[in-house]
């Protein structure tokens, strides 16, 4: 499962794109320069969006397994309770 809802601006590239999957597999395709290669990237975890989430699976699982995807905190802790609440989600699941 694969939730993507989230937006990104380099230079004068703007990409806003949301989508769903419950299959094993999701397929991008479109015109030399939609914004494939930057959603691989954002996936991946290469690029960072400017708002949004792309969630993995409810219990922030990734395709590797024992390896979850849970927050990381740097600068202001604005974010720490959400980091530390993912953090303890990802240790339940392993339980």
């Amino acid at each position: 499962m694969i939730r993507f809802n989230a937006a990104i601006t380099l230079g004068a590239f703007r990409l806003d794109a949301a989508f769903e999957g419950d299959a094993g597999v999701v397929a991008l395709f479109g015109r030399s320069g939609a914004g494939k290669s930057v959603t691989i990237a954002l996936i991946a975890g290469l690029l960072r969006p400017d708002r949004g989430a792309i969630v993995v699976d409810p219990l922030n699982r990734t395709n590797v397994p024992g390896i979850y995807a849970i927050g990381d905190v740097s600068g202001p802790p604005l974010l720490a309770h959400k980091a530390e609440h993912e953090g303890v989600i990802c240790v339940e699941a392993i339980k």
